[in-house]
């Protein structure tokens, strides 16, 4: 084993901090002692003597040389909030946090938390009360400083505020309201957008749904309620309302590409109010990750005058460098090799889940029609190797969805679904190949009642009574809601629109058995638990039924 000599340490050090320039880090070492970062120390220090306004000024000095610095935005943000200029130590602290979203620049992140919620608190009361509200230029003597005046943040007016959806959506951070007087979005809806929500939050946008009565004109509702709200460019609003219409509008995006992903949400058939939403976030999110245009290349520079170069300092001798120096460069070269390994780990997720999508869609297309087939055929072949199928379909879409929520080592479940849909096709294209010699069924197709699942045969479901009101109803029921009534148990019912999935015309079961999540209440909560008799749900004859429900 090599010996690490003095020698050998300051060789180590040297090339592990001259590396830190390749990694995006040589920045931060070479502004230690730049007029920057000692402007910084001082308004540090200012602030700390409590010198507010004196710390204000000098961030203020350092904001006009350098717009995007974190830390200038971080120390003005914190005088002004002492200062009592909540308006303008919100929008430096907002602007801090978009620069940098890990606040590395901060001394204490519970410093900036503190600032940041006093001021929102501050500013939302102005908000509500226009008594409260500072006039832009009414500042004390030593804040109206020439050179120094900056423009008053948007805010809705006082009239607007009475709207009760302009008062929701005004406040910040995500929103989430059901305002239209009719539920549009039950409870467990709501929650569910909620968490739907995130892949928008860390693409440094706010999202804020809010369901209003109707309107003519959707988009022109949300661009409406946009401006009168005064919300900023980081924000994107989506309005539902009544008969599944929704409208969006954000200035970060044009109105065709908004209109686009409305319209392409809007021609999905089958699904609820809340999933039409769910793909229309999923494909602005899409679209607010696309990369921006590139500027155009600069103007030739003029000729710089010739520099004299100097001769770099000699290296100190071995026995005057601190041994720290070379530990510290092992731990960098440790730090690096994790991101290197967590932006690997990351691409092979992102690389997974683009062969995944597709294939998950087009199984989900080639089960539907099977499903259509094994009502009008009868082989106990192909029904096997419809049920295999379709059980790596669910496994392969699960495992999907939790690998979406979790971190990057989930990668392994991305890759076992792909495997899965695989084998899926495989077991698929035998089924297939069985129903081309399979003999035509005799009768129309039955449905189970509560899950919209075919049945192949009468003999083959649960025979259930169904006693409501004083009326009686024979149905049938698949296997698994025939477990749940084994049990002693009430299986829940499938609902579309708020209605029996069987009342809803166009309404395709083996369609929606694949597409979508399906939404489900209970038979006390059913309005018309008996509409117009089916044979593909309600079943005649005398035969002693194997359960019986009354509600």
């Amino acid at each position: 084993m090599t010996r690490l000599t003095p020698r050998r340490a300051v060789r180590l050090s040297l090339l592990c901090w001259a590396a830190l320039p390749l990694f995006g880090c040589g920045g931060v070492l070479q502004a230690e002692d730049s007029p920057i970062a000692t402007a910084l120390r001082e308004a540090r220090r200012l602030y700390d003597a409590r010198s507010y306004a004196a710390a204000r000024d000098k961030a203020a000095e350092v904001i006009a040389k350098a717009p995007d610095n974190g830390k200038a935005r971080y120390l003005r943000g914190l005088a002004e909030a002492a200062l009592n200029d909540y308006a303008h130590a919100r929008e430096d602290l907002e602007a801090a946090r978009r620069t940098d979203p890990l606040l590395t620049f901060a001394k204490d992140q519970a410093e900036f938390n503190r600032a940041l919620q006093t001021a929102r608190g501050q500013t939302m009361e102005a908000l509500a009360d226009p008594k409260l509200a500072v006039p832009p230029n009414d500042q004390p003597a030593d804040l109206a400083k020439p050179g120094q005046s900056r423009p008053a943040l948007r805010r809705p007016s006082p009239a607007a505020l009475k709207d009760p959806v302009v008062r929701a959506i005004a406040g910040p951070g995500p929103v989430v309201e059901d305002l239209s007087g009719k539920r549009l979005f039950p409870p467990t809806e709501l929650s569910r957008l909620k968490r739907s929500m995130q892949s928008l939050k860390y693409k440094g946008f706010t999202l804020k749904i809010v369901a209003v009565p109707a309107k003519p004109e959707p988009q022109q509702e949300a661009k409406r309620l946009f401006e009168v709200a005064a919300l900023d460019d980081t924000t994107l609003l989506i309005v539902a309302m009544p008969g599944a219409k929704l409208g969006a509008y954000t200035p970060t995006l044009p109105p065709n590409a908004l209109a686009a992903e409305l319209k392409a949400a809007a021609k999905a058939p089958g699904v609820t109010l809340t999933k039409r939403v769910e793909l229309a976030m999923a494909g602005f999110s899409r679209r607010l990750s696309l990369p921006p245009p590139l500027p155009p290349p600069p103007a030739p520079a003029a000729p710089a005058a010739p520099v004299t170069p100097v001769a770099p300092p000699p290296p100190p001798p071995p026995s005057q460098t601190p041994w720290p120096y070379a530990a510290g460069g092992v731990v960098v070269v440790l730090v690096l090799w994790r991101v290197a390994a967590l932006l690997a780990a990351k691409k092979r997720l992102t690389t997974g889940f683009r062969a995944a999508e597709p294939q998950l869609s087009v199984l989900a297309d080639r089960l539907t029609v099977t499903c259509r087939a094994l009502q009008r055929k009868t082989s106990r072949a192909a029904r096997s190797g419809f049920d295999a199928a379709e059980l790596a379909f669910r496994e392969a879409r699960g495992m999907m969805a939790s690998a979406a929520e979790g971190e990057t080592r989930d990668i392994g479940r991305v890759e076992r679904a792909v495997r899965l849909l695989r084998e899926a096709g495989t077991r698929l294209d035998e089924a297939d190949a069985a129903l081309a010699e399979a003999p035509e069924r005799d009768g129309a197709g039955l449905y189970c009642y509560f899950t919209a699942r075919p049945i192949a045969d009468r003999h083959e479901g649960e025979l259930v009574m169904l006693k409501h009101g004083g009326e009686e109803r024979r149905v049938l029921a698949c296997a698994a809601v025939g477990e749940v009534l084994r049990r002693g148990g009430r299986p829940n019912v499938r609902i579309v629109d708020g209605r029996h999935w069987a009342a809803v015309d166009g309404f395709d079961p083996a369609y929606g058995l694949f597409h979508g999540d399906a939404e489900t209440a209970e038979l006390a909560e059913l309005a018309e638990p008996f509409f117009d008799a089916r044979s593909a749900v309600f079943v005649g004859g005398d035969e002693r039924p194997d359960y019986t429900l009354e509600w």
